[in-house]
């Protein structure tokens, strides 16, 4: 079932790794559509809504404090890198305030991740803000190196620690050669591996089936995707809500299975995913993430970066409770 109507063209994309400290050179070729919203702009009324754009960013405090370097403390109990750092977007600072709250980034342990670093998937990343943070967050001089993968249909700028993929997320094959760069960070090329569902596809049972594939190594997917806006508060909501179904299913598939003889910390799978706020979005929330995750948590007024005049919100959904607790029929009801 797909309910975001786009336009698909063929085109190119690369998988890159920038090479330093935390992680080793990669890249391949990957096959991507770009998607072509269809929006017209009106130049006419384009100059009064420049001076207000200009005049908000003027006074927005998270837009002057994300041109400021960070100077990195000295102490193993510090989250950041000790390197300066100029966040790409001032959306860095709502996955910063999500994760004082929450505290997903560096997150829980098991067993099986005290020998290896943990994977984190960051969907819709560019320009790369959340990127920045995820890596900042998981080279303190306490917590484990991660590999941090970073997704979106634009382009962006390299960052140091990050496998940075340009390509369509609703494009299955691009998923195959994430979900394949996530199985190869872990070093092994060998695993089982079923092709990610389709966003075209109608038989909800055969959607259930293809979760059971994918790479199950992954600790956090994060998802501030967004589908262009139109102005229409029903398109807009309803195109939304279609792109944390993706990412859900992709977290599904993705996200680490639990041990049910190891038990793992809450905080040891994370799913966190931007919305707009509308009561098809509360009956996603209720029937279907409550339901895949042990908790579910909205935020929205303590995210003091998020303007108060948007409509989006963020879920923050940990203790994955595995495939066969997602109910597609309904996701898709």
């Amino acid at each position: 079932m797909r309910m975001l109507s786009v336009t698909a063209l063929a085109g190119r994309a690369r998988i890159s790794t920038l090479k330093g400290q935390y992680g080793q050179t990669m890249s391949c070729w990957l096959c991507r559509r770009s998607i072509s919203s269809g929006l017209t702009l009106n130049s006419a009324s384009s100059g009064g809504s420049s001076s207000r754009y200009i005049s908000r960013q003027q006074r927005d405090p998270y837009v002057k404090l994300r041109r400021q370097p960070l100077a990195g403390k000295q102490g193993e109990d510090d989250t950041r890198s000790s390197v300066p750092t100029i966040y790409a977007s001032r959306a860095a600072y709502k996955l910063i305030q999500l994760d004082d709250l929450h505290g997903f980034l560096r997150g829980g342990s098991s067993s099986s991740r005290l020998t290896s670093p943990r994977i984190i998937v960051d969907l819709g990343a560019a320009p790369g803000g959340w990127t920045q943070v995820a890596v900042e967050r998981n080279h303190s001089a306490r917590s484990r190196r991660a590999h941090v993968f970073a997704l979106d249909i634009l382009s962006m700028n390299p960052v140091e620690g990050a496998t940075v993929i340009q390509g369509d997320f609703l494009d299955a094959r691009v998923q195959a050669d994430l979900e394949h760069a996530i199985i190869g960070s872990e070093g092994d090329s060998t695993q089982d591996f079923q092709q990610p569902p389709s966003t075209d596809m109608d038989e909800t049972g055969e959607l259930s089936e293809l979760l059971q594939g994918g790479s199950g190594l992954v600790d956090v997917v994060l998802s501030d995707m967004m589908a262009p806006t139109t102005g229409n508060p029903i398109s807009d909501t309803e195109a939304s809500l279609e792109l944390c179904r993706s990412a859900l299913l992709f977290a599904a598939r993705n996200l680490r299975r639990p041990d049910p003889h190891k038990p793992a910390p809450l905080k040891a799978t994370t799913f966190v995913c931007k919305f707009f706020g509308s009561p098809a979005a509360d009956q996603f929330r209720r029937t279907v993430l409550e339901r895949a995750f042990e908790r579910v948590k909205v935020e929205k007024g303590r995210i003091g970066a998020s303007r108060k005049e948007s409509r989006e919100a963020f879920w923050v959904c940990q203790g994955y409770r595995g495939p066969q607790s997602v109910d597609v029929d309904a996701m898709y009801s």
